[in-house]
């Protein structure tokens, strides 16, 4: 009696055993299978939204190049009306590439990052009214306290904000151009 219930039990846990060995089996072939495909829909998926992104990325990183270029140009304007003659002139060449500058900066506003945006903003209200501030001081002979303090502020914004400005613009793109390029995992 005692080896029928040994046995008994021996071939009930064998073929215990056995069922459970196919039921893991089978589970485990339907969730790898499960899990192969979904592994190919987020691959697919991740492959779209950095192609998406790309796009983007290079909308951005275009406009900051587009930006940069004109900011260049008002500079190099601004510094030939600070250090040379001839002012008239190249004071209505900055006058129109200030409105150039406007119309570019304000299509490409909207692919400009918050902080660069409020910079870019303050910039274009200052420099005309620094640049302006310096042709008008330049032609007078004596200027009162207020008046000198106010034309060495527009030398200090043409000489030093400008460039810092463009610093930020360089930050930036680098900064676009990296999460870009950055491999994914």
């Amino acid at each position: 009696m005692k080896e029928t219930i040994i046995t008994s039990i021996l071939s009930n846990s064998i073929s215990l055993c056995a069922v459970g060995f196919l039921c893991k089996s089978i589970i485990s072939r339907f969730l790898q299978h499960d899990i192969e495909a979904h592994k190919a829909r987020l691959s697919a998926e991740n492959l779209k939204l950095q192609i998406s992104y790309g796009g983007i990325f290079e909308k951005q990183a275009t406009a900051l190049i587009e930006l940069y270029d004109q900011i260049n140009t008002l500079e190099n304007l601004a510094v030939e009306i600070l250090y040379h003659g001839d002012m008239n002139k190249k004071f209505n060449d900055f006058r129109d590439e200030t409105k150039a500058f406007r119309k570019k900066y304000q299509t490409a506003r909207i692919l400009l990052p918050k902080s660069l945006d409020k910079k870019l903003t303050c910039f274009i209200h200052e420099i005309p009214k620094e640049v302006f501030t310096f042709t008008r001081m330049e032609n007078k002979s004596d200027l009162s306290v207020d008046e000198e303090k106010k034309y060495k502020d527009a030398a200090n914004f043409i000489t030093k904000g400008i460039p810092a400005l463009k610093n930020d613009i360089i930050e930036e793109s680098r900064r676009i151009l990296s999460t870009s390029l950055s491999p994914t995992a």
